[in-house]
Protein backbone atom coordinates (compact mmCIF):
# COMPACT_ATOMS: atom_id res chain seq x y z
CA UNK A 1 0.00 0.00 0.00
CA UNK A 2 1.31 3.55 -0.75
CA UNK A 3 1.33 6.01 1.68
CA UNK A 4 1.89 9.72 0.89
CA UNK A 5 0.37 12.86 0.45
CA UNK A 6 1.74 16.19 -0.61
CA UNK A 7 1.59 18.82 1.57
CA UNK A 8 2.44 21.62 -0.81
CA UNK A 9 -0.20 23.64 -2.79
CA UNK A 10 -0.33 23.34 -6.05
CA UNK A 11 -0.47 25.91 -8.58
CA UNK A 12 -2.42 25.39 -11.74
CA UNK A 13 -3.95 26.94 -14.94
CA UNK A 14 -7.31 27.79 -13.36
CA UNK A 15 -8.57 27.11 -9.55
CA UNK A 16 -9.93 24.69 -10.03
CA UNK A 17 -6.67 23.20 -10.78
CA UNK A 18 -5.40 24.38 -7.88
CA UNK A 19 -6.78 24.25 -3.99
CA UNK A 20 -4.48 22.69 -1.14
CA UNK A 21 -3.62 19.27 0.51
CA UNK A 22 -6.57 18.27 2.21
CA UNK A 23 -4.33 17.49 5.27
CA UNK A 24 -3.73 21.58 5.23
CA UNK A 25 -7.25 22.27 4.66
CA UNK A 26 -7.96 20.23 7.89
CA UNK A 27 -5.31 21.83 9.88
CA UNK A 28 -6.61 25.03 9.05
CA UNK A 29 -10.24 24.31 9.51
CA UNK A 30 -9.22 22.91 13.12
CA UNK A 31 -7.35 26.16 13.93
CA UNK A 32 -10.32 28.27 13.20
CA UNK A 33 -12.97 25.79 15.04
CA UNK A 34 -10.47 26.05 18.29
CA UNK A 35 -10.89 30.01 18.22
CA UNK A 36 -14.75 29.10 18.02
CA UNK A 37 -14.60 27.41 20.99
CA UNK A 38 -16.59 27.22 23.53
CA UNK A 39 -19.84 25.86 21.57
CA UNK A 40 -22.30 23.25 22.78
CA UNK A 41 -21.33 20.17 21.21
CA UNK A 42 -24.60 19.53 19.69
CA UNK A 43 -23.59 23.04 17.26
CA UNK A 44 -20.34 20.85 16.18
CA UNK A 45 -21.52 20.26 13.06
CA UNK A 46 -22.77 24.14 12.43
CA UNK A 47 -19.45 24.83 14.11
CA UNK A 48 -16.96 22.92 11.33
CA UNK A 49 -19.04 24.40 8.44
CA UNK A 50 -18.52 27.95 9.49
CA UNK A 51 -14.71 27.29 9.85
CA UNK A 52 -15.00 25.69 6.69
CA UNK A 53 -16.42 29.47 5.07
CA UNK A 54 -14.27 31.64 7.21
CA UNK A 55 -11.16 30.00 6.02
CA UNK A 56 -12.42 29.41 2.33
CA UNK A 57 -13.17 33.42 2.39
CA UNK A 58 -9.88 34.36 3.66
CA UNK A 59 -8.15 31.83 0.67
CA UNK A 60 -10.16 33.22 -1.66
CA UNK A 61 -11.48 29.47 -1.89
CA UNK A 62 -15.43 30.25 -2.84
CA UNK A 63 -15.35 29.45 -6.23
CA UNK A 64 -17.88 31.20 -8.75
CA UNK A 65 -21.72 29.99 -7.92
CA UNK A 66 -22.08 29.09 -11.59
CA UNK A 67 -19.78 26.59 -10.93
CA UNK A 68 -21.88 23.29 -11.26
CA UNK A 69 -21.38 19.63 -11.74
CA UNK A 70 -22.29 18.06 -15.24
CA UNK A 71 -23.01 14.77 -13.89
CA UNK A 72 -25.49 13.72 -11.28
CA UNK A 73 -23.37 10.99 -8.47
CA UNK A 74 -24.07 8.85 -5.55
CA UNK A 75 -25.28 9.40 -2.36
CA UNK A 76 -22.41 11.55 -1.50
CA UNK A 77 -20.95 13.69 -4.49
CA UNK A 78 -22.21 15.24 -7.93
CA UNK A 79 -19.30 15.05 -10.71
CA UNK A 80 -17.78 17.83 -13.12
CA UNK A 81 -14.90 16.41 -15.37
CA UNK A 82 -12.17 19.24 -15.95
CA UNK A 83 -11.58 20.77 -19.53
CA UNK A 84 -8.11 19.04 -20.23
CA UNK A 85 -9.59 15.51 -18.60
CA UNK A 86 -7.23 15.14 -15.64
CA UNK A 87 -9.62 15.09 -13.05
CA UNK A 88 -12.59 15.58 -11.50
CA UNK A 89 -14.47 17.86 -9.42
CA UNK A 90 -16.46 16.44 -6.91
CA UNK A 91 -19.28 18.66 -5.27
CA UNK A 92 -20.69 16.94 -2.03
CA UNK A 93 -24.66 17.33 -1.97
CA UNK A 94 -26.02 20.70 -0.78
CA UNK A 95 -25.25 20.99 2.86
CA UNK A 96 -23.65 17.45 3.26
CA UNK A 97 -20.40 16.50 3.65
CA UNK A 98 -20.73 12.80 2.76
CA UNK A 99 -21.08 10.30 5.09
CA UNK A 100 -19.38 8.31 7.86
CA UNK A 101 -18.72 4.97 9.11
CA UNK A 102 -20.01 4.65 12.75
CA UNK A 103 -18.72 1.52 15.09
CA UNK A 104 -20.36 2.47 18.50
CA UNK A 105 -23.56 0.33 18.33
CA UNK A 106 -24.12 -3.84 17.91
CA UNK A 107 -23.51 -3.23 13.99
CA UNK A 108 -21.95 -0.36 11.59
CA UNK A 109 -24.10 2.16 10.42
CA UNK A 110 -23.59 5.51 8.77
CA UNK A 111 -23.81 9.12 9.80
CA UNK A 112 -23.67 12.41 8.06
CA UNK A 113 -20.28 13.18 8.43
CA UNK A 114 -18.67 16.53 9.38
CA UNK A 115 -16.57 18.75 7.47
CA UNK A 116 -13.49 17.37 9.14
CA UNK A 117 -14.78 13.46 9.45
CA UNK A 118 -14.76 13.45 5.73
CA UNK A 119 -11.60 15.41 5.04
CA UNK A 120 -10.06 12.67 7.26
CA UNK A 121 -11.48 10.10 5.91
CA UNK A 122 -10.31 11.41 2.47
CA UNK A 123 -6.61 11.28 3.85
CA UNK A 124 -7.08 7.67 4.98
CA UNK A 125 -7.56 7.33 1.48
CA UNK A 126 -4.42 9.31 -0.18
CA UNK A 127 -2.29 7.29 2.67
CA UNK A 128 -3.41 4.14 1.94
CA UNK A 129 -3.82 3.81 -1.23
CA UNK A 130 -1.62 6.54 -3.32
CA UNK A 131 -4.83 8.57 -4.25
CA UNK A 132 -4.07 12.19 -4.59
CA UNK A 133 -7.26 13.86 -3.56
CA UNK A 134 -6.78 17.65 -3.04
CA UNK A 135 -9.03 20.16 -1.57
CA UNK A 136 -10.29 22.81 -4.21
CA UNK A 137 -12.74 24.88 -2.19
CA UNK A 138 -16.52 25.12 -1.38
CA UNK A 139 -19.33 26.86 -3.63
CA UNK A 140 -21.44 29.27 -1.57
CA UNK A 141 -24.84 30.91 -2.58
CA UNK A 142 -28.09 32.05 -0.97
CA UNK A 143 -29.20 28.47 -1.32
CA UNK A 144 -26.55 25.97 -0.38
CA UNK A 145 -23.20 25.20 0.29
CA UNK A 146 -20.89 22.15 -1.31
CA UNK A 147 -17.25 20.70 -0.76
CA UNK A 148 -15.26 20.25 -3.56
CA UNK A 149 -12.63 18.17 -3.71
CA UNK A 150 -10.78 17.08 -6.65
CA UNK A 151 -9.59 13.43 -7.72
CA UNK A 152 -7.31 12.70 -11.01
CA UNK A 153 -9.03 10.88 -13.78
CA UNK A 154 -8.02 7.29 -13.58
CA UNK A 155 -8.27 4.80 -16.61
CA UNK A 156 -9.19 1.40 -16.45
CA UNK A 157 -12.22 -0.86 -15.91
CA UNK A 158 -14.51 -1.99 -13.20
CA UNK A 159 -12.65 -5.10 -11.93
CA UNK A 160 -14.66 -8.41 -10.94
CA UNK A 161 -15.72 -9.87 -7.50
CA UNK A 162 -13.05 -12.21 -7.41
CA UNK A 163 -10.64 -9.25 -8.62
CA UNK A 164 -11.33 -7.22 -5.17
CA UNK A 165 -11.18 -10.17 -3.33
CA UNK A 166 -8.20 -11.04 -4.45
CA UNK A 167 -6.50 -7.91 -4.41
CA UNK A 168 -7.33 -6.79 -0.82
CA UNK A 169 -6.17 -10.42 0.33
CA UNK A 170 -2.81 -9.92 -0.88
CA UNK A 171 -2.63 -6.69 -0.05
CA UNK A 172 -3.08 -7.56 3.67
CA UNK A 173 -6.45 -7.01 4.30
CA UNK A 174 -9.14 -9.77 5.71
CA UNK A 175 -13.20 -9.80 4.70
CA UNK A 176 -15.45 -8.04 7.09
CA UNK A 177 -18.71 -9.58 7.81
CA UNK A 178 -20.64 -6.41 6.97
CA UNK A 179 -22.96 -6.19 4.66
CA UNK A 180 -24.82 -3.61 2.84
CA UNK A 181 -23.02 -0.42 4.43
CA UNK A 182 -23.32 2.03 1.73
CA UNK A 183 -24.65 -0.04 -1.29
CA UNK A 184 -26.93 -2.69 -1.11
CA UNK A 185 -24.05 -4.95 -2.55
CA UNK A 186 -20.94 -3.78 -0.80
CA UNK A 187 -18.29 -5.07 1.16
CA UNK A 188 -16.19 -4.06 3.36
CA UNK A 189 -12.03 -5.07 4.73
CA UNK A 190 -10.07 -4.48 7.52
CA UNK A 191 -6.22 -4.36 8.09
CA UNK A 192 -3.33 -2.15 8.43
CA UNK A 193 -5.24 -0.37 10.96
CA UNK A 194 -8.07 0.82 8.31
CA UNK A 195 -11.97 -0.10 7.78
CA UNK A 196 -12.69 0.31 3.90
CA UNK A 197 -16.12 -0.05 3.66
CA UNK A 198 -18.57 0.50 0.07
CA UNK A 199 -16.50 -1.54 -1.56
CA UNK A 200 -17.61 -3.00 -5.51
CA UNK A 201 -16.82 -2.71 -8.66
CA UNK A 202 -18.04 0.39 -9.61
CA UNK A 203 -16.02 2.27 -6.53
CA UNK A 204 -12.51 0.64 -7.77
CA UNK A 205 -10.50 1.03 -10.90
CA UNK A 206 -8.65 -1.84 -12.40
CA UNK A 207 -6.15 -0.03 -14.64
CA UNK A 208 -4.93 -1.70 -17.84
CA UNK A 209 -1.36 -2.70 -16.31
CA UNK A 210 -3.35 -4.75 -13.58
CA UNK A 211 -2.98 -2.51 -10.67
CA UNK A 212 -6.69 -1.98 -8.61
CA UNK A 213 -7.49 1.41 -6.97
CA UNK A 214 -9.95 1.92 -4.75
CA UNK A 215 -11.27 5.47 -5.92
CA UNK A 216 -14.46 5.80 -4.31
CA UNK A 217 -14.88 3.70 -0.89
CA UNK A 218 -15.31 4.95 2.73
CA UNK A 219 -12.71 4.65 5.17
CA UNK A 220 -11.98 5.14 9.25
CA UNK A 221 -9.45 3.75 11.52
CA UNK A 222 -10.23 0.58 12.83
CA UNK A 223 -8.45 -0.79 16.12
CA UNK A 224 -7.78 -4.45 16.36
CA UNK A 225 -10.59 -4.90 18.39
CA UNK A 226 -12.74 -3.57 16.33
CA UNK A 227 -11.72 -5.53 13.40
CA UNK A 228 -11.63 -8.35 15.81
CA UNK A 229 -15.66 -7.82 16.49
CA UNK A 230 -15.93 -7.49 13.10
CA UNK A 231 -14.44 -10.66 11.38
CA UNK A 232 -16.26 -13.03 14.28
Amino acid sequence: MAHHENDQTTRGSSQTDAGCSLANAAANIRRRLRAARPFPEGERYGAEWRAVEQWCEEEGLILPAHLAPERKGGREHDLLRLANGSRWLKFTKPWASGYAVDLSGDEPTLFPARPLQYLDRLQLQNRCFGDEIRFVGITHDAKSRRIIISQPDIQGHPPSWDEIDHWFLNQGFVKLKVQRLGAYDSAAFGGHGVGVFDVRPINVVMTDNGLLLPIDVMMRPLTKRQLQRLVE
